[in-house]
């Protein structure tokens, strides 16, 4: 979660004020660290912030408000 905190601060990144940004950080480290999980699926563009963030995550980030 530090990485996360230190490139928002270094690129600026402007995220709602909001509870679940550990949480993000929680499931993402998750996703990254399993390795049957190849995507995450939300309808919150808050968590894709978050997900931009990382450094070459191993999972795709689906929003499914863009799903057609």
């Amino acid at each position: 979660m530090r990485t996360i905190i230190k490139v928002k601060q270094e690129r600026g990144v402007v995220i709602t004020p909001r509870v679940v940004i550990p949480n993000d950080t929680k499931m993402f480290a998750q996703a990254s660290a399993e390795p049957d999980v190849f995507a995450f699926v939300s309808a919150d563009a808050e968590a894709k912030k978050v997900y931009d963030m990382l450094d070459n995550p191993n999972f795709e980030f689906v929003n499914i408000r863009e799903i057609k």
